[in-house]
């Protein structure tokens, strides 16, 4: 399938919203209680956080050919999904660990998790339910079967998260790949219908007015998909699944009305690059918030004069080393996402 631009910037509308996500959880990995930074993130994620990990999904069935020969699929599959899961994973660990002080991932038990679970729960669920999709595009040449098979997989998804002591470790996350296997048959499905932006505005209308009606009626609130734990339950399944299909429908409009924006479309290309290191981009950004910023929002009285600045620095040679070690790592970070 050729390369469409406006998809494109629909990941890289998606990725933003994941780094908006993980902006107060990785200040509060940090331990920094800085409620100016956190307030602003914390009251705007209903807008993106019911979509955003399963429109990807969406976005990944209608861009991806499961029609070719087991051999080509999984090496491809490996090549752009688990290559990249444990070689930038590790070193996103490795990163992580240094900027939050967290040093299991050098245990033995910390090893055996990486292993066994990976670094990154998207990316495994990816790859998971990637495979299964193939494996049903074959067995099952019925496209409505198949939707009907997707269906009943997403609702056994709910029955394993709601009971999760009667079924086996969530090794690779496998749990999490069956309830989003739904999104890749309904982004296959896509491919049929004829896209046009009366048809995405026409969608995305929906998404705005559900936002809205949610306010008024919590029990339509979008419901957040949690790698761990999914709190969806049986009846909100109609409601993910439209929320995802409006959602997603309005990111398209968005994107082909921007026309080629440059930087939506290098996000988009690089989302994976940025999905892996954003959180401990994210980390150091709020170790130099705590350096340069009170809690309270004020810039702290040592940054105001330049020539003080360097005082307490001088004063305590291991800060300033440590200090300049981190500056290190972030500039190795910028590095590796440019």
């Amino acid at each position: 399938m050729k390369r469409l631009s406006y998809i494109d910037r629909v990941k890289g509308l998606l990725v933003i919203s994941v780094v908006l996500g993980h902006a107060a959880w990785s200040i509060g990995l940090m331990d920094y209680n800085y409620p100016y930074v956190c307030y602003p993130f914390n009251t705007t994620t209903f807008l993106y956080v019911g979509i955003f990990m399963q429109a990807f999904f969406l976005v990944s069935g209608y861009v991806s050919n499961f029609h070719k020969d087991f051999k080509t699929f999984i090496v491809r599959n490996i090549q752009t999904i688990i290559v990249p899961l444990f070689t930038l994973g590790f070193v996103k660990q490795v990163f992580e660990g240094l900027l939050t002080a967290d040093y299991s991932l050098f245990s033995m038990g910390g090893v055996r998790t990486f292993i066994l679970n990976g670094p990154l729960w998207f990316l495994n669920a990816l790859f998971l339910s990637r495979l299964i999709y193939w494996m049903f595009v074959h067995a099952l040449h019925n496209r409505y079967m198949r939707g009907a098979v997707m269906i009943a997989i997403m609702i056994g998804s709910i029955f394993i998260n709601h009971h999760p002591n009667s079924f086996p470790s969530d090794y690779f996350y496998w749990q999490a790949s069956l309830g989003l296997c739904v999104f890749l048959w309904i982004g296959d499905e896509m491919k049929q219908v004829r896209i046009t932006d009366k048809r995405l505005l026409g969608m995305g209308i929906f998404y705005v007015f559900l936002l809205v009606l949610s306010r008024f009626l919590p029990v339509l609130s979008p419901i957040p998909y949690d790698a761990a734990k999914s709190t969806l339950t049986y009846w909100q399944i109609p409601i993910d699944v439209f929320y995802v299909l409006s959602g997603t429908a309005l990111l398209g409009w968005i994107s082909r009305k921007t026309g080629h924006n440059k930087f939506l479309e290098y996000y988009g290309k690089n989302s994976l690059v940025v999905y892996i290191f954003n959180v401990p981009v994210l980390c150091f950004s709020a170790f130099l918030t705590t350096l340069i910023i009170s809690p309270a929002g004020k810039v702290k009285p040592q940054f105001r004069n330049p020539t003080n600045s360097l005082r307490p620095l001088r004063s305590k040679p291991p800060r300033m080393q440590f200090l300049l070690f981190k500056l290190a790592f972030c500039h190795i970070l910028t590095d590796m996402s440019a």
